[in-house]
């Protein structure tokens, strides 16, 4: 991973991009290591690749732990609300 923008490959605004490098290099699923074909749309998190497929057939867990927030915090984002049984009288 660079050290200035964090990604696993360098977009051509880094210091550290190389143009020779990136026009030969291959993109690769993180999840199913199938390689990403040009033309291809992907999503990079955290600077990398994931296939379309794979994060559209994810479980919600696993989006969690790709996404590396807290499972509380993702289901605050996604619009739950957490509750408490009243004490006291049986509801």
């Amino acid at each position: 991973m660079c050290d200035q923008c964090f990604q696993q490959f360098c977009p051509c605004d880094c210091p550290n991009f190389n143009e020779n490098e990136g026009k030969n290099r291959a993109l690769y699923c993180v999840l199913c290591g199938e390689r990403l074909q040009p033309g291809e749309a992907f999503y990079r998190i955290h600077g990398f690749p994931y296939c379309e497929f794979c994060l559209d057939s994810a479980e919600a867990e696993e989006l969690v732990r790709i996404c590396e927030i807290p499972k509380r915090k993702w289901l605050e984002q996604m619009g739950f609300s957490q509750e408490r049984v009243p004490e006291g009288d049986c509801v």
